[in-house]
């Protein structure tokens, strides 16, 4: 299955141009709104946010558009590092789904595997399948992600880490993935550690439990003192 796709890709190459011309519009736009908001305010500080899919797991996207670009207009980048429901996100909405279509020829733990390695998740980050909806993802993933950020953009732009307290589990019927307040707050110090400038606590404030809020505003204290 594999070997076919690529054969039709590589057929029909316009697939990946119009893909890739989709991207560039798309920062054509940001583009634009960072121009006229200086033009209108010179110093405002005017960011970017990057949603989950495309900040952790869509192999198009990171191979069509980089940070390092971003900077070029925007004052800050935040990129959204839900770090605990991204476990059955990258389960059910991407390992699951790849198996359904590209790579039917390997194993689920196979396409796991290939995934981490591809998008460059280091051994600390990396959960066995069999964990993923359990656990999530941890702390390390957040640090891998903010350090290629931060890497990336060189100094040109602040980063912002987006930490996910409580989201939604749409695959659980509505239900929050709740955050354990000590991972929680590793990812807080974690993201620091790689190099964030702040911190956003993500996704919606009345999706989040007072225990959570105050477990990340007891990390953020900690990082004070």
């Amino acid at each position: 299955m594999t070997v076919k796709l690529w054969s039709f890709l590589q057929r029909y190459p316009e697939i990946l141009a119009w893909n890739y011309a989709y991207y560039q519009a798309d920062e054509e736009i940001q583009k634009e709104i960072f121009q006229r908001a200086k033009k209108i305010r010179p110093d405002a500080s005017v960011g970017r946010h990057v949603d989950h899919q495309r900040s952790s797991w869509d192999l198009f996207y990171r191979s069509a558009v980089n940070y390092r670009e971003m900077a070029e207009y925007a004052d800050f980048i935040k990129p959204i590092l839900y770090h605990d429901v991204f476990g059955p996100r990258l389960r059910w909405w991407v390992i699951e789904e790849w198996q359904k279509r590209a790579y039917k020829d390997f194993g689920t733990a196979e396409t796991l595997d290939m995934f981490y390695n591809m998008m460059g998740y280091s051994d600390e980050s990396q959960v066995s399948l069999h964990r993923l909806e359990a656990d999530g993802m941890g702390p390390a993933y957040v640090y891998d992600e903010v350090k290629r950020c931060v890497t990336s953009v060189d100094g040109k732009a602040d980063v912002i880490a987006g930490l996910g307290i409580d989201v939604l589990w749409h695959g659980g019927g509505q239900q929050p993935y709740l955050s354990d307040p000590l991972e929680l707050q590793k990812a807080v110090f974690k993201a620091v550690e790689a190099g964030a400038k702040g911190l956003l606590a993500s996704r919606e404030y009345d999706e989040m439990r007072f225990s959570s809020l105050r477990a990340f505003g007891d990390a953020v204290k900690q990082l004070s003192n």
